[in-house]
């Protein structure tokens, strides 16, 4: 199982870039966004499609993602790469940022000292797990978010759920087979709550005329 595991993890990462990206805002700014081309973009959205995912894949709309995000990370440095690797692996965005917050709280450098081993980074990779990667690669946003999201979606396949992906990204497959421990459930409902949270937010945001045409002078002036 180990083995299989393995090779299902390294598949994920090579279907993604082989190279390490560079992610600029400037590189993602397209046409002007306006409140009623957002309105006829979710008229056309598919029932079962990510409402982020969905409009951060429309130029029109992309950049009024990128602008929330920010607003929630602090960071274009962390909102660029989840952006990415969320698309990447087609993992909902929500659920992705909702991930790096419950696992560092949006911060680069968060750092977690275990008896054998390390969690570093945005999405708290372990050293054991991910062996090849220098400490620098593990501090690295891009690089974190591409490892990080990776394996979330390997345990979205393996899990075929929200919460029991969640529980293995946090305990490991094998914790939740045996018992998931009761502070994985704890984690999980952290995750969830502020998962709603940011949801709600997004929907907010989407509704307000006044933020998004403010997106759009900035970047007609751009």
């Amino acid at each position: 199982m180990k083995k299989f595991t393995f090779i299902i993890i390294a598949a994920l990462l090579l279907a993604g870039c082989s190279q390490k990206l560079s992610l600029h805002r400037k590189d993602l700014l397209t046409v002007p966004v306006t409140r009623e081309k957002v309105d006829l973009l979710l008229t056309e959205k598919p029932d079962n499609a990510d409402t982020g995912l969905y409009l951060y894949r429309n130029p029109t709309s992309r950049e009024m993602v990128i602008d929330f995000y920010d607003e929630i990370t602090g960071d274009p440095r962390i909102t660029l790469p989840v952006l990415h690797y969320a698309d990447t692996y087609d993992i909902p965005v929500s659920l992705a940022f909702s991930l790096a917050w419950a696992e560092s709280r949006f911060k680069i450098r968060a750092r977690n000292d275990n008896d054998r081993s390390v969690d570093y980074g945005l999405f708290q990779l372990n050293s054991k797990t991910f062996a090849s990667l220098s400490e620098a690669e593990f501090y690295d946003p891009e690089i974190n978010a591409k490892h990080g999201l990776a394996h979330l979606r390997f345990c979205l396949n393996e899990g075929q759920d929200d919460l029991i992906a969640l529980a293995m990204y946090n305990a490991g497959t094998y914790g939740v087979r045996t018992g998931t421990p009761y502070s994985t459930l704890k984690y999980v409902a952290r995750l969830f709550d502020y998962q709603e949270t940011l949801e709600r937010s997004f929907q907010d945001f989407l509704k307000d005329s006044v933020r998004i045409a403010q997106i759009m002078n900035r970047k007609t002036d751009s």
